[in-house]
């Protein structure tokens, strides 16, 4: 991937020689190669001291710690003044040889045999401290001090035993980037000129190159950060700038950021896509070229992976709707270019819950249910985090609303129709069918209909029919519905019970309903999902694509009554509420019939409750109750809600 740039990319690069000049060293000084004489290096070169030695023979280096200040160091810098003016505290055999060891360990580990062969300085230096002024890319720190400095002829690092034993890991680490840096950005790249980055790294920037920064000459130090990052660039050194850097700057700072990027940094690059592609760019180049760059810098390991993965991953929350204060949230997880290492779940603003995820640091996508408890009536905020490997910080956070709605708050929820049927909410609790008492995750919803008498003392309504919804859960999603009806044998005084209908939802590992069917027949199936809803599928073979809409910060599916039976859906006018009655984690998919029309009502993702113009002629209210009337098949249904 490596290669030179190519002058003939621009007229920029005519002024090379110049820039460079000015770069490296900030003076005028010669900077041809050196031709020192190799037999003086052999001997000054210590081969007792093994790694020396060793580092000599494999890889064409001569490390030194007994050298010539004019010769070595300065060389053919007789101009410069920064260099003429160093002082440099030399080291003896023993600390030299503590240095090598630690250099091995901790600085040439990052670079491969080939990159040591090719790239690496005739010369390094090694010195207790240096104490100068600006030396090439190396800025002095409060003390006037530096750890290491590059030239044409040698790179100079600075190593003092005694006080690497007392520095921190932190200081530890900052001391390995400056060497690092010295080497990629101020040796390879600004004294021998070897960019690691080809011309597509130079097409978002070519043009901008000694160009102005705006029309209007604005000076760096009025523009924003954004403005340059926006264009692919670091802000410049010189606050009074009025255009672009040079290709080589661009690198060097780019190689800077690379080595010093932090968390902070990674994740405002990342938002950028022209910072992200280039850094992607030169991480890559300095892979090809033989450095191990996540060594160098763990966090451009995202940068790597832009062209072949999302770097962020991305989480998706399944509607959260409950008639309790417990509920399950389902969560979908899709990798970026990290491994994950945990999630949290916030309700109002408290954790409710911390997911591990180390079973599945590595899997492309997967699904997570977790229980939250102590929601209060209304909207409870629902924040999901999800960490990766290595971060402090969220990689990203989604937020839903959980809507608990206490079903004893219904005075009566009542369904009539034209042909004379009543379906009267009764009663919600966890169980109420006798032959399922004692099944776990089961609920049931009832409902009297077409009762053949009524008390008029009590308002009960007796005989007729019961209509029982029992409805089967795992992991909140509802896997079966069982429709039955009881009548009452009075000559036995036993009821009798008749399954109407039976439904079975299949999902797949990440909690997503692939198949639906009505007593053992596939009638849904293609199911497809975006951001954690369904965006199509096909009822008993149909392609049907279902209706969503937002209101007050909220989304739901409009189109109850599916149109392909009804032929009515929502519209929506900004004034529109989810309607919070409903049964929790019924799927997408519920059937149209007679049958199911009570239960589909009861479930808000399909219902949005508006006193105007929602939902065919749209709620009204009358006398403090709200209904609607809708026709289906021929027969006219009339839905109310009356609330306690």
């Amino acid at each position: 991937m490596r290669r030179k740039l190519l002058y003939i990319l621009s007229a920029v690069f005519m002024l090379h020689a110049s820039l460079f000049i000015l770069c490296s060293c900030g003076e005028s000084e010669d900077t041809s190669p050196s031709n020192a004489d190799k037999d003086r290096m052999e001997q000054l070169v210590d081969r007792s001291v093994p790694r020396i030695k060793e580092f000599c023979d494999d890889y064409g280096t001569y490390i030194l710690y007994d050298f010539d200040k004019q010769l070595d160091f300065v060389y053919q810098f007789e101009q410069a003044t920064n260099w003429q003016n160093a002082k440099l505290e030399m080291l003896d055999k023993e600390e030299a040889a503590v240095a090598v060891d630690y250099l091995y360990d901790h600085f040439f580990c990052n670079y491969s045999a080939d990159f040591k062969k090719k790239y690496f300085p005739r010369k390094l230096l090694l010195v207790n401290s240096i104490k100068a002024q600006t030396l090439g890319v190396a800025e002095p720190d409060d003390m006037g001090y530096v750890d290491a400095a590059a030239n044409i002829n040698s790179m100079t690092i600075a190593f003092n035993k005694a006080k690497m034993n007392v520095l921190t890991e932190a200081e530890k680490a900052d001391y390995l980037k400056s060497l690092n840096f010295v080497l990629i950005g101020g040796y390879l790249i600004n004294v021998r000129s070897e960019y690691p980055v080809g011309d597509t790294y130079l097409a978002y920037s070519l043009s901008y190159y000694s160009s102005l920064m705006d029309p209007k000459r604005t000076q760096a130090r009025f523009l924003s950060d954004e403005f340059f990052y926006n264009k692919g660039f670091f802000r410049p050194d010189e606050d009074e700038s009025t255009y672009f850097v040079s290709a080589e700057e661009d690198l060097i700072a780019f190689a800077r950021n690379f080595v010093y990027m932090d968390e902070e940094m990674h994740d405002l690059l990342i938002e950028y896509p022209l910072m992200a592609e280039k850094m992607h760019f030169l991480a890559q180049g300095l892979q090809d070229m033989g450095v191990d760059v996540k060594k160098v810098n763990p966090w451009i390991e995202d940068f790597l992976a832009i062209e072949n993965a999302s770097v962020k991953p991305a989480i998706s929350v399944a509607p959260i709707v409950t008639t309790s204060k417990d509920a399950i949230a389902n969560i979908t997880f899709s990798r970026g270019a990290r491994d994950f290492a945990k999630a949290e779940v916030l309700v109002n603003g408290e954790v409710a819950a911390e997911i591990d995820l180390a079973d599945c640091a590595t899997a492309a996508k997967f699904m997570k249910s977790v229980e939250i408890t102590g929601l209060v009536e209304g909207a409870n905020n629902v924040e999901v985090r999800v960490y990766e490997a290595g971060r402090t910080r969220p990689s990203q956070t989604v937020t839903v609303v959980a809507s608990y709605v206490n079903m004893k708050n219904i005075e009566r929820f009542i369904i009539t129709n034209s042909e004379g049927g009543l379906y009267k909410f009764y009663e919600y609790k966890d169980y109420d069918y006798a032959d399922d008492k004692n099944v776990p995750g089961m609920t049931t919803v009832r409902f009297v209909k077409s009762p053949t008498e009524i008390d008029y003392n009590t308002g009960v309504e007796k005989g007729g029919i019961t209509r029982y919804w029992k409805v089967y859960k795992e992991s909140g999603r509802v896997t079966k519905i069982v429709v039955v009806d009881e009548t009452i044998d009075y000559a036995a005084y036993k009821p009798i019970h008749e399954v109407i209908m039976t439904y079975d939802f299949i999902y797949n590992e990440y909690g997503e309903l692939v198949e639906a069917k009505r007593n053992g027949e596939t009638f849904v199936t293609d199911v497809v999902y975006a951001g954690g809803d369904i965006i199509r599928y096909s009822y008993e073979g149909k392609p049907y694509i279902p209706v969503y809409a937002s209101a007050e910060g909220r989304t739901a599916r409009v189109d109850c009554l599916d149109a392909n039976m009804s032929g009515h859906c929502f519209k929506m006018d900004g004034t529109e509420d989810a309607n919070p009655y409903y049964i929790s984690g019924l799927p997408a998919v519920i059937p149209g019939t007679e049958a199911e029309i009570p239960i589909q009502l009861l479930y808000s993702q399909y219902l949005f409750n508006s006193l105007e113009g929602v939902w065919n002629a749209g709620w009204k209210m009358e006398d403090g109750t709200n209904f609607t009337v809708v026709d289906l098949e021929n027969i006219t249904w009339t839905f109310t809600f009356i609330l306690k």
